[in-house]
């Protein structure tokens, strides 16, 4: 089961994409829906999600600090996007595509692009946990990655 939390600054929108979940993917559990606060910091803290829904928001310097906060946890993350916001959230969209971001789905939400962008996500999340075992069998290995994933961020 994918634990997932849903973050957008609209509560209508939660409740539909939060639908929109549980009514068409069996293996995603929706165990928070926040805002763009610290409400959502700590609910990322609290819960240790598998897959972060984040709405890209006018502006969006709420979710670009969230990304940061959260990014020594390592959860995967879904931009989500009203269609009329595309083109004017662009520019933030790739700023946020620097964390870990998987997949970028736009509304009307295609239930099929949603699905493809879940199984991105546990692929990601199943190549995590496979890194964090290795990391425990063989510490000395798992340094020199490190190395080689800050080399290839920058």
């Amino acid at each position: 089961m994918i634990r997932s939390i849903i973050i957008d600054d609209l509560t209508p929108n939660r409740e539909r994409f939060s639908h929109l979940l549980l009514s068409n993917f069996d293996n995603v559990a929706v165990i928070k829906a926040t805002d763009n606060s610290l409400r959502a910091i700590h609910a990322l803290r609290t819960h240790s999600p598998d897959l972060v829904f984040l709405h890209l928001t006018k502006p969006f310097v709420k979710g670009i600090q969230l990304l940061e906060s959260a990014r020594d946890m390592q959860i995967s993350v879904i931009l989500t996007c009203e269609q009329e916001d595309i083109h004017a959230q662009y520019a933030v969209a790739v700023r946020a595509m620097r964390y870990n971001i998987i997949d970028f789905v736009s509304a009307p939400y295609d239930v099929y692009e949603l699905g493809m962008a879940i199984r991105k996500a546990t692929k990601a999340n199943k190549d995590k946990l496979s890194r964090s075992k290795q990391a425990v069998l063989a510490p000395e290995a798992n340094q020199k990655s490190k190395v080689l994933i800050r080399v290839e961020e920058i």
